[in-house]
């Protein structure tokens, strides 16, 4: 495939920002001259510095954890009691310092923990969430504890195991199971196993998860500047907030830097989430233009060609769904999609169920990062694990049984629609806000549809009192009065329906039924309500999840399988297809399925290494 020739400009400022992105990179990730920053086994444990324990939005957060005091006699840390709740009346945590809070102009400074308030390693394990046993994992949330011993090499034995059971649902599933060529499939497979052995499985993880993170968390406060800049307050204002010693009054919109000014009431998915799609939409477009992304995406295409035997256009287009949408990746292959086979449309579409676009990362990074430090590495990964695994179910699901007129080798030239760097820029941002009002439209439109079903099905005579399960809508008289059941919903009977996968990917089995609906809602949904619900678990007051079921959730909620995408990959795709309309809206359903089982593949190979 030959790279195009640009104008001499075009070569030296694209020279320019690789370096300086490069250069970015390794400035926070250099541990030289930094006490505060971690080394690999700080990273694995889930130890945070202090930069990395700052908010997106550059305030500091003093969770109130109180690291100098002693475990209690009974119910010390190191095991988790579920009863324990109704007996024992746990101390409040200090609530969060609001983000930008200054009472004298400027931000305030998080102490930094007494090195007298060291603990044993289980302790640490439970008390602060991190996983003694998760080679990769890191966190800061609320988790039960991990597997350990026989029983970890159980679920990892079960998570190697599980890749080859999702191969198998997928032949199931094929059209025409006689007619299969293992060797896509086979190569598919492996090279997901290889690059977890890279990644994953060698002992420089911690720090590919580490440059990462710093690099993803230093663009997130970029893209924060912009959006404070935007909805930061002029007028000064006083909001009551909640601190140590309770409703505190907080002053914004005297400070010189945007950030401060920043009132916590605009702090919500509307204004500080979504605007980040803007942000590296915008970037995106402009590492296009000036041709960094080229030799990489066509790089990795060449790779899986190579190995899988696939189409040169199926393979390149694979290998833009790593870093583009649904939608934007088969514009790669525009000039062939009118003479695809069917499989290579097949291919195409379960690419973009599989994994997510560059441009949506920040937001799942946003939601998670709190709970999971970790999580932009294991993000960036995932998506890199689920383009080999793609193609692979994709050739299961739907053999080639055609000649395809792009076998072998594809020339491809990057169309090119921006004159200048500016230009490249602005059209990205242009493409991110459609994406911020097609996100934030679905998201109004879906979440009143699921509360609308939610209230239908709670008329169901069948509920939970606690733990248990019970027909009917009462649990009882306690006190002299009438105990409801609690209804059950349409995230309980995602649970049941796919909590199968979770099995199959090595969750450990109290996580089955929690990771199993987030799966659900993945596909019922979508991927960033999960994500949003999974962040919820984690940071929440029980224990609700291992820190393993959540980084295998984390991996397997890493694609835009759901039904609302079928229809954007139908109008995007079709677009470029008219005529085969009928067709791709036959193999809606069955990519879909083909990306969310791909995407398992890629949460079972992240559980053989944690």
């Amino acid at each position: 495939m030959e790279v195009p020739v640009r104008g001499r400009h075009v070569s030296i400022f694209g020279m320019f920002v690789g370096a300086l992105l490069l250069g970015v990179g390794l400035a926070v990730a250099a541990p030289g001259g930094d006490p505060a920053a971690p080394d690999s086994a700080d990273v694995l444990r889930g130890e945070l510095t202090e930069a990395e324990a700052e908010i997106p939005v550059g305030g500091e957060v003093d969770d109130g954890t109180d690291t100098s005091a002693e475990p209690a006699a009974d119910g010390a840390p190191g095991s988790v009691d579920p009863t324990a709740t109704s007996t024992v009346e746990p101390e409040d945590p200090e609530p969060m310092e609001p983000v930008g809070a200054s009472t004298g102009g400027g931000m305030e400074e998080v102490p930094e923990p007494p090195a007298e308030a060291t603990q044993t390693a289980d302790t640490a394990a439970a008390a602060e969430g991190e996983s003694t046993g998760s080679g990769v994992a890191t966190s800061t949330g609320n988790y039960r504890p991990d597997p350990q011993g026989g029983t970890a090499y159980f679920y990892r034995v079960l998570s190697f195991l599980g890749i080859f059971a999702f191969v198998g649902v997928g032949w199931l599933l094929s059209e025409k199971r006689g007619e299969v060529k293992w060797k896509p499939v086979l190569w598919g497979v492996g090279l997901q196993l290889i690059f977890g052995v890279i990644v994953l499985g060698l002992g420089g993880a911690e720090y590919i998860y580490y440059v990462v993170n710093e690099f993803v968390t230093v663009l997130l406060s970029f893209a924060n500047k912009g959006s404070a800049f935007v909805f930061a307050s002029f007028v000064p204002h006083q909001v009551d907030t909640i601190g140590p010693d309770g409703f505190q009054p907080v002053t914004y919109g005297l400070s010189t830097n945007d950030m401060e000014n920043w009132s916590p009431g605009m702090m919500n998915v509307a204004f500080l989430v979504l605007p980040t799609i803007i942000f590296f939409s915008s970037l995106l477009s402009l590492l296009y233009y000036v041709g960094i992304m080229s030799p990489i995406v066509k790089g990795i295409a060449w790779v899986m060609m190579r190995t899988l035997g696939t189409s040169g256009s199926e393979s390149l287009s694979a290998a833009g769904n790593i870093f583009v949408g649904q939608t934007e990746a088969p514009l790669l292959v525009k000039p062939f999609v009118p003479t695809m086979t069917r499989s290579e449309l097949m291919a195409i579409m379960t690419g973009g169920f599989a994994t997510v676009a560059g441009g949506v990362l920040g937001v799942y990074v946003m939601l998670l990062q709190d709970a999971l430090p970790s999580i932009a590495g294991h993000l960036v990964v995932a998506s890199i694990l689920s383009a080999p695994a793609a193609l692979a179910m994709a050739k299961l699901m739907v053999p080639e049984t055609e000649e395809s007129a792009t076998a072998g080798d594809v020339k491809v030239e990057f169309e090119q629609t921006s004159t200048n760097f500016i230009e490249a820029a602005a059209n990205g941002a242009s493409d991110g806000m459609k994406l911020v009002l097609n996100v934030a439209a679905m998201l109004i439109a879906i979440v009143a549809l699921v509360a609308m079903v939610d209230w239908i099905v709670s008329w169901i005579p069948l509920g939970t009192c606690g733990d248990v399960w019970t027909f009917g809508y009462s649990c009882g008289v306690a006190d002299g009065k009438i105990v409801s059941t609690d209804p059950i919903g349409l995230s309980d009977i995602m649970g049941l329906v796919f909590f199968p996968a979770s099995v199959l990917m090595g969750v450990p089995y109290e996580d089955w039924f929690v990771v199993g609906r987030l799966l659900g809602e993945k596909i019922v949904l979508t991927e960033l309500i999960a994500y949003k619900n999974l962040a919820g678990i984690v940071s929440g007051p029980e224990a609700l999840i291992s820190q393993r079921g959540a980084v295998i959730a984390s991996y397997a909620l890493c694609g835009f399988a759901n039904f609302a995408s079928i229809g954007i990959q139908l109008g995007g795709i079709g677009g470029l297809a008219p005529d085969r309309m009928g067709e791709l809206a036959s193999l809606g359903f069955r990519a879909m399925i083909a990306g969310a089982l791909a995407a398992c593949m890629t949460g079972a190979v992240a559980g053989i290494f944690l």
